[in-house]
């Protein structure tokens, strides 16, 4: 099947605003390799094991000396469910770089978009930059404070830089906020959903595993 993903690095050249800036950056087979085998003896192989050489794209929160979203096959695996599903009425939690805004505001099955981000520097980024459409509208509102409305088809929520057990709980919470805002046979999922709550089961078996030793 035919990707979605647009190419987003020719709209995004090497900016800042704030404390967030968009870095373009090459990876070499050796580079790969050396990351592979990191992440091995790491116990993270499933953040790299699609990864390959070439040149992508970041968006970097300098304050914090962390990446919020990448064009790295990682990326695209993981947010693949959610182009496949998106239809109808969408609404999405986070910006980010755009990657999945542009690649399913061409499906015909998606008739309108709507997205919160409450970082204004992300927004002064992105959106003037990409080719979006008339289905996009973006606001600076955070997605926490937002009063649910109803009639969305498909609801995604994208707002977590990394991997970790507490992004389950704050999954959860957006989850019930919004789950009877969403129309009947809708679709609603959260960035890594499922690795979130198998590492959250993980570690409450875990302790209780120690509270019995």
């Amino acid at each position: 099947m035919k990707t979605l993903f647009k190419d987003i690095k020719k709209y995004l050249p090497p900016s800042e605003k704030g404390v967030f800036a968009i870095e373009h950056f090459e990876l070499s087979e050796e580079r790969v390799k050396r990351e592979k085998l990191q992440a091995m003896f790491g116990g993270s192989y499933h953040e790299v094991h699609s990864l390959k050489a070439g040149k992508y794209i970041k968006l970097v929160d300098k304050s914090k000396h962390d990446i919020v979203m990448s064009d790295t096959p990682m990326e695209l695996d993981t947010n693949d469910n959610f182009v496949k599903a998106a239809f109808g009425s969408v609404l999405i939690g986070g910006l980010g770089l755009g990657l999945i805004l542009m690649a399913i505001q061409s499906k015909k099955e998606v008739k309108s978009i709507l997205v919160y981000e409450k970082e204004k520097e992300i927004i002064d980024l992105i959106e003037k930059r990409l080719p979006l459409n008339k289905k996009v509208t973006i606001l600076n509102e955070n997605i926490y404070d937002v009063a649910p409305k109803a009639g969305f088809d498909t609801i995604y929520f994208d707002i977590w830089n990394n991997i970790c057990s507490d992004n389950y709980e704050d999954m959860k919470l957006l989850h019930r906020k919004w789950r009877n805002k969403l129309n009947k046979d809708g679709w609603m999922s959260s960035w890594r959903f499922e690795w979130c709550r198998d590492l959250k089961q993980r570690e409450r078996r875990e302790d209780r595993m120690y509270s019995y030793a």
